[in-house]
This record gives structure tokens, C-alpha cells and sequence, in this order.
């Protein structure tokens, strides 16, 4: 499994990207990978990744947006966030790592390393062990 994704990918890179990965290469997924690997490390939306492309004149459908991230997400190369029921964003950081999400601003940020402590955490059942931990902090505008 691919741990991190270096920056500033060429179309070859992305290539062998994506072939190392198991996903088979399409225009679409070339375009799609290109789009969320080659800048710096960054969260995003469906809908955000869709209007980024749209933009620069890449039309790239929908549904192939959503199929595409949520293979990345399955070959651990992109990491899922669940914010609410019908809101996830994507993370192309997938060590594990924690968030703050802005509802009023609708922004999400990395928490700095070493910033939270996890402890007191309850026994686990036999035969189990911890996968990973999601947190998110949600914070919103407070009025006076």
C-alpha cells in the first residue's frame, strides 16, 4: 500500500501511479489523479475536485469523479473523512492525522502533530486490535 503521494506528479508519474496501484489507466483517472496529486498535499470535496476540472476545461463526469476517489480511497492512496451523514472530504495525507472542520466556513485543516493525546482507551475484545482512530473537531461561529 501506498503510504504518501510525493508532489508535482508528470503525466508518466501518475502512470505508474496508477498502474502500481492496480487501477487500470483511463483518460478520466489520468486526469483525475493528475488534478488531486500534483500539488501540495490538500483536502477536498467531490464536488470541489468537479469544479477544478471543470475550470480548466477537463470534463470529467461526475459519477467518474466519485468512482475514481473512492478506488484511491480503497488502494489507500487518498484518505476518506466523514464530516456529517452526506459530507466526506479527501485527504491526499493518508498517515494517520487529525482534523478541525470550520462548519461556518465549511473549511477542514490538519491539527499539528502531537497537538491531542489519545488515552483511557477501553479494552479491546480478543483477538482484536486498533485499525485507526478518526477525529474530527467540529467548531462553527459563536455569537454573543
Amino acid at each position: 500500500m501506498i503510504n504518501s503521494i510525493s508532489n508535482d506528479l508528470e503525466i508518466k508519474d501518475t502512470c505508474i501511479l496508477l498502474k502500481k496501484s492496480g487501477i487500470r489507466v483511463t483518460k478520466q483517472r489520468l486526469l483525475i489523479a493528475e488534478e488531486v496529486f500534483s500539488s501540495n498535499p490538500k483536502h477536498f470535496t467531490v464536488q470541489d475536485l468537479f469544479q477544478e476540472l471543470l475550470k480548466k476545461n477537463k470534463k470529467v463526469a461526475l459519477a467518474s469523479i466519485y468512482n475514481t476517489v473512492n478506488k484511491f480511497v480503497d488502494l489507500g492512496i487518498l484518505q476518506e473523512i466523514y464530516i456529517e451523514p452526506n459530507k466526506s472530504f479527501f485527504d491526499t495525507i493518508t498517515k494517520p492525522h487529525y482534523h478541525i472542520y470550520d462548519k461556518s466556513s465549511g473549511q477542514i485543516r490538519d491539527v499539528p502533530d502531537g497537538w491531542i493525546k489519545i488515552s483511557n482507551i477501553p479494552n479491546l475484545p480478543k483477538g482484536k486490535k486498533i485499525h485507526g482512530i478518526n477525529l474530527v473537531i467540529n467548531i462553527e461561529n459563536h455569537s454573543k
